[in-house]
């Protein structure tokens, strides 16, 4: 039940936070922006025509940078194993510039018979300033799971991907990109032979090659 209740969770965060994320990316145009094209549509005389071209445009990409930027993504999960998976994650940090982005975030990896809740620090770096941009980001933290009915258990998470980021309407974009996960668990156990106690901990990986969409914004 509690798996259950985790899940539903999950999912209620990345609902919640992606519509209204998306909604941002539609806003109308600034007041400067509609001001600067009537002044150019007005402009007569070579010093009118002068002052207009000297003023910079706005970034026909709008990248994020420098302040608040995050990610909100939904991945498909297919390990090792042959077992598959769905996860959800949302990413809040700040980025320096239309290049480099470093903050932190939560994802929700729901297995048929597993599920992890991995926290992480994130970095992202975007490779060249276009409408259409790849990128190669890093994620490592610590990911809480529970199989089965065992108990929930730490282990460690790191995932690298490489991507494509396409521009969208306002300051948003549309991310497609491939990553490896690994995730581990670790589980410690006693028994008894009859003479002796034995304690230890054992830690399983788990390898897997992800498919992830998201929104920036």
């Amino acid at each position: 039940m509690k798996r259950y209740i985790v899940m539903a969770v999950c999912s209620a965060l990345f609902l919640m936070v992606a519509p209204v994320r998306a909604a941002k990316c539609v806003e109308a145009p600034s007041e400067n922006s509609s001001t600067m094209s009537g002044f150019k549509d007005n402009a007569s005389g070579p010093v009118m025509a002068h002052a207009a071209g000297s003023v910079s445009e706005p970034s026909t990409f709008h990248h994020k940078g420098p302040g608040y930027a995050g990610y909100a993504d939904v991945s498909l999960l297919a390990t090792m194993t042959g077992e598959s998976a769905v996860s959800v994650s949302t990413t809040h940090g700040y980025a320096f510039n239309p290049w480099l982005f470093i903050g932190g975030g939560v994802a929700c990896d729901i297995y048929r018979e597993a599920l992890f809740t991995p926290v992480y620090a994130a970095a992202r770096f975007t490779f060249i300033d276009s409408g259409l941009s790849p990128y190669a980001d890093v994620r490592v933290g610590f990911s809480p799971g529970k199989k089965d009915d065992s108990l929930w258990a730490m282990g460690a998470y790191f995932t690298p991907a490489l991507g494509l980021r396409f521009a969208l309407m306002g300051r948003c974009a549309l991310n497609v990109g491939v990553a490896y996960v690994l995730q581990s668990q670790s589980t410690d156990y006693s028994y008894e032979d009859g003479y002796k106690r034995y304690f230890g901990t054992t830690v399983t990986l788990h390898h897997s090659l992800s498919l992830r969409v998201g929104l920036a914004f």
